[in-house]
């Protein structure tokens, strides 16, 4: 299914390996800018996010992955409400594996002719649990090594899990990438011990990043409100800077 407008702006959807996706680009140009967004496609942040830049050589791809508390936790950790079968069962490798594997390789090849041929930059970008799932893989040993994504925008990520403090004690960022961190003014500030990570998570992250040389350049953005509140806003926010850095 496919739709443009007069600006020639193309709303295309793609199946990868079982797995839906929609791809957001102008096609009247030369795209060097991929940002992999694992999406929910009620939050139209692709729309609000156009009207805001005048550059247009990105192109979007929106990940629909279901059941997150599967597929996008790196390892097990126990729901913090509700009934044991709701934990997180912490499958996200099978979600970077095909990510790396099937779904770039697919968009490489589908979109070959609007892709500069030069140099493609990378990025992957979430909110709450696919923010945690966007920094993991940022900052894993993988990208790292092979510099799969150049950049990642974290809004709002799920810090509070369980052993991400352990897992960033000893990461660096990729050399010569960005980043993009973004949290709500009120998030964290809670009688509960395990979501005032949000906010301590955020500072430590912050701390840690801040001193990263390999960092080429980083931003930390704090918005209006609690963790639920307009997050297309925040998701077009980490787009544009991502695409104009």
């Amino acid at each position: 299914m496919e739709k443009s407008n007069s600006k020639q702006y193309i709303i295309k959807e793609l199946e990868i390996e079982k797995i839906k996706c929609h791809i957001y680009y102008y096609n009247n140009t030369t795209i060097n800018k991929v940002i992999y967004w694992i999406e929910d496609y009620t939050i139209k942040a692709p729309e609000v996010f156009k009207p805001m830049t005048s550059y247009d050589n990105y192109l979007i791809v929106g990940i629909s992955i279901d059941d997150w508390s599967r597929n996008l936790t790196p390892w097990y950790c126990p729901r913090l409400f509700g009934k044991k079968d709701n934990d997180y069962k912490g499958e996200g490798q099978k979600t970077y594996d095909w990510l790396i594997n099937y779904c770039i390789p697919t968009i490489s090849k589908e979109f070959s002719n609007i892709l500069d041929k030069n140099k493609i930059n990378r990025y992957i970008c979430g909110y709450s649990l696919s923010a945690l799932f966007a920094l993991w893989v940022f900052f894993s040993d993988k990208n790292k090594n092979e510099k799969i994504f150049d950049g990642a925008g974290a809004c709002s990520p799920s810090l509070w899990f369980i052993k991400w403090d352990e897992y960033m004690k000893e990461r660096c960022a990729p050399e010569d990438t960005i980043l993009y961190l973004s949290l709500g003014d009120k998030e964290g500030f809670t009688k509960n011990e395990t979501f005032k990570k949000m906010r301590t998570g955020m500072d430590q992250l912050i701390d840690k990043v801040k001193n990263d040389k390999c960092l080429k350049k980083y931003i930390y953005e704090e918005n209006k409100g609690g963790h639920y509140t307009d997050p297309e806003m925040r998701i077009a926010k980490a787009f544009k800077w991502l695409c104009e850095n």
